[in-house]
């Protein structure tokens, strides 16, 4: 391999939320969405020539960024993407705030599948709306979308917003083309705006590769808002960038503007120099990445069925974020979430955070070098040995 995803980067001390939040010396955190990994070479280069300008005043998007999403759609993806589509923002979470701020009212409702990422709840409380809950169905290890459920919370008078989780975290699902196409049928018929948040798109073990929303929706001739970033892929998600694709030019606009009302309608110089690099340069190392994490994955999910028998891995197919069903063990995701942290300084993200579809389970990150990985599991075994 040309890059070196084994290294093990000290992170302590380097105001890091997911190695300093924690100030206990021995933690190992596994838990929120951000790699080991140093990241793709060529950008601490490119932000160093900014550094030296030694000018940090406002700044506008510059048109290579816009340019640098396109090539990037359409050669991973093969998405065919306007740059008038494109509003460019400082994070899909900010980003999915300002849409629901746009298509809703107070009181008006937000579907959301659930397990699902936590700051969902959190965007559609904030906008004053009420959540409705798609439960994804679990069976035998896996995960499916409960389409007639989505059909009877779609019917509601009141539900304006799907929020798509494309692939989804905290379970792991890469959707497959069929899935999405009956999503963008239900949806179409009750006149329900699908957000489809595809951060993790690149991300993907999954030979089919990702079914972008936007394919589906083009398709079909459907509105459409898609949520994307370069930061979940490079790491880059304390430099601020995101974008949104659009088709519409009258919510377009309306998103814009509310994008501007809340502050958070233009990314730093630093990130669009990041995005732009990472997009036009960085293919090799976004394949190396996932064949490791691929790698980790598979050493996992061996380790687990080798020790330790009352936990179930269920089907990585997107992420880094492995899903693993730990009902067995009788324990609420919390309280067996806090016993790791105590026991062995463990820190995972207990299923539960991700609503109530999601207790039982624990999010674990897997995106490390080997050595990490194998320290995590070592101390994971010793607490249900002996507590389980």
């Amino acid at each position: 391999m040309k890059y070196n995803f084994d290294q093990i980067r000290i992170r302590k001390g380097t105001h890091s939320i997911k190695w300093d939040a924690n100030e206990t010396e021995e933690i190992l955190p596994m838990w929120i969405a951000d790699m080991d990994f140093q990241t793709f070479p060529p950008l601490a280069e490119a932000l160093t020539q900014i550094v030296k300008q030694g000018n940090y005043g406002y700044n506008m998007v510059p048109h290579e960024v816009y340019a640098a999403i396109i090539h990037w759609w359409q050669k991973r993806h093969g998405c065919t993407v306007e740059k008038d589509w494109i509003l460019a923002s400082t994070g899909v979470s900010a980003a999915v705030s300002a849409i629901i701020a746009t298509l809703t009212d107070p009181g008006d409702e937000v579907i959301i599948q659930t397990p699902a990422y936590n700051h969902f709840f959190d965007v559609v409380n904030g906008g004053k709306c009420r959540i409705l809950e798609n439960r994804i169905i679990y069976e035998n290890g896996t995960y499916r979308l409960d389409f007639k459920d989505l059909e009877r919370k779609a019917s509601s008078h009141k539900a304006k917003i799907l929020l798509l989780c494309n692939p989804h975290n905290p379970i792991g699902r890469a959707w497959t083309e069929a899935e999405l196409q009956k999503v963008a049928a239900i949806c179409a018929r009750h006149g329900v705006y699908v957000i489809s948040d595809e951060i993790h798109c690149d991300l993907v073990a999954h030979e089919r590769g990702h079914i972008s929303f936007l394919k589906i929706a083009t398709g079909q001739n459907l509105p459409f808002v898609v949520c994307g970033a370069a930061s979940k892929t490079f790491n880059l998600s304390g430099l601020h960038a995101a974008y949104l694709f659009i088709s519409d030019s009258e919510l377009r606009k309306n998103v814009e503007r509310q994008l501007w009302a809340q502050g958070t309608g233009t990314p730093s110089l630093m990130a669009c120099e990041a995005l732009t690099i990472s997009y036009t340069q960085g293919d090799e190392w976004v394949a190396e990445l996932n064949w490791y994490i691929a790698e980790n994955y598979r050493m996992l999910k061996a380790f687990i069925e080798k020790h330790l028998n009352q936990i179930v891995v269920v089907q990585l197919e997107a992420t880094y974020l492995v899903w693993l069903d730990c009902s067995q063990t009788g324990m609420k995701s919390k309280d067996l979430a806090d016993l790791l942290l105590q026991q062995e300084k463990l820190w995972v993200n207990p299923g539960a955070m991700y609503g109530a579809a999601g207790e039982g389970f624990l999010r674990i990150n897997i995106a490390c070098p080997r050595e990490t990985l194998r320290e995590g599991l070592t101390r994971l075994k010793n607490v249900l040995e002996k507590f389980c």
